[in-house]
């Protein structure tokens, strides 16, 4: 995993206007109303300017699960160790020296 992209998209949510955003034709606004984007062209397809809109809110949603799966998968790497020692410990125990 790359910790350098992660901290980058972390920065970019951060400096972002918060969402959620809504899109008004070719405008983007946020949640107060507030003129964020205008996207030249045509105007966009309902499912293209859900995405782009709910990408700010989505995002941050990913962001914090890949945090809670990292956590999750550090707490098992160390259980996973415990356990290794553990079970080295009862097996070197049940040993006899001569």
């Amino acid at each position: 995993m790359n910790d350098d992209r992660l901290t980058q998209i972390k920065g970019d949510l951060s400096a972002a206007t918060k969402g959620p955003w809504v899109a008004d034709g070719r405008v983007v606004k946020a949640e107060d109303g507030r003129v964020i984007g205008v996207f030249d062209g045509t105007k966009w397809s309902g499912a293209d300017a859900r995405l782009a809109t709910r990408a700010r809110i989505d995002v941050e949603w990913l962001v914090e699960q890949l945090e809670q799966a990292r956590d999750i998968a550090v707490g098992l790497e160390n259980e996973n160790a415990r356990l290794a020692e553990a079970l080295a410990t009862i097996k070197g125990a049940g040993q006899e020296t001569p």
